[in-house]
């Protein structure tokens, strides 16, 4: 069995058998490389086919320095990203109804920001935790305020942890009905 760049050189040599030998190796492989893109297989085996011929007439610009087969799949993809860039893809508008739909509801979206309501509520609870903070003792924060040591600041945070919780839980407790 020859490798690879054994049989591009035969076949660049004009050696057809050899050419015959790289399609019979990698026949199987481009064609489940390109059968999983279209998902047909009529035309994963028609694109197969323009992707050797593309191949054979590019013999020429291959490099022994590299593995055949990637050199080969590089080629298959950017077939398959030219056939991609042509293919016209349809598109729906969401302002204007199809022809002939007339009578069926506009298309509508959910809306992807929060609702008004929940806004309020962020906004009420991020100024109860400003308030929280705010009532903490002095140098309970984090070692970037006041310019306390890390040791210190390590030292003071499950006081300040507590104190937080205990502060958020009677600020933050719903009011009972």
């Amino acid at each position: 069995m020859y490798d690879d760049q054994e049989l591009v050189k035969r076949a660049l040599k004009g050696d057809r058998g050899a050419f015959e030998m790289i399609v019979v190796r990698y026949q199987q492989p481009v064609l489940n490389y390109i059968g999983r893109m279209v998902r047909e297989r009529e035309m994963a085996l028609d694109f197969s086919q323009e992707i050797f011929l593309k191949v054979y007439a590019s013999l020429r610009s291959y490099r022994s320095q590299f593995k055949f087969s990637t050199w080969l799949f590089k080629i298959a993809s950017n077939y398959m990203i030219d056939h991609w860039r042509k293919r016209k893809v349809s598109t729906v508008s969401i302002d204007t109804q199809p022809e002939g739909e007339e009578d069926c509801p506009p298309i509508q979206l959910p809306d992807q920001n929060p609702s008004v309501v929940r806004q309020y509520e962020l906004k009420e609870l991020r100024t109860k935790i400003d308030a929280a903070i705010a009532k903490l003792p002095p140098h309970s924060g984090s070692c970037s305020f006041g310019g306390m040591s890390t040791g210190s600041a390590t030292r003071r945070w499950p006081r300040s942890k507590t104190c937080l919780w205990e502060r958020s839980r009677t600020a933050f407790s719903r009011p009972k009905s």
